[in-house]
């Protein structure tokens, strides 16, 4: 919700996730628009100035987020 004014794209794997961050947009009266919320099988498009990335417990999935990224950095 920090973020929220610099609009960010928010990739998650976790419907559930994508759920509580509608929520907490809500709770913080905060626009639905405000955060583009993705799930992981979309294709990424444009290119990013920054990512911050939540380290995932697998490797393979880190490997292939990071693969995704580096042709939009």
């Amino acid at each position: 919700m920090a973020l929220s004014s610099f609009q960010p794209l928010a990739v998650s794997d976790s419907y559930l996730s994508q759920q509580a961050t509608r929520l907490n947009l809500a709770a913080n009266s905060l626009p639905e628009h405000s955060v583009r919320l993705m799930n992981s099988l979309e294709t990424l498009e444009g290119v990013f100035d920054l990512v911050l990335i939540k380290v995932p417990k697998t490797l393979a999935l880190l490997e292939d987020e990071l693969i995704r990224l580096c042709t939009r950095i």
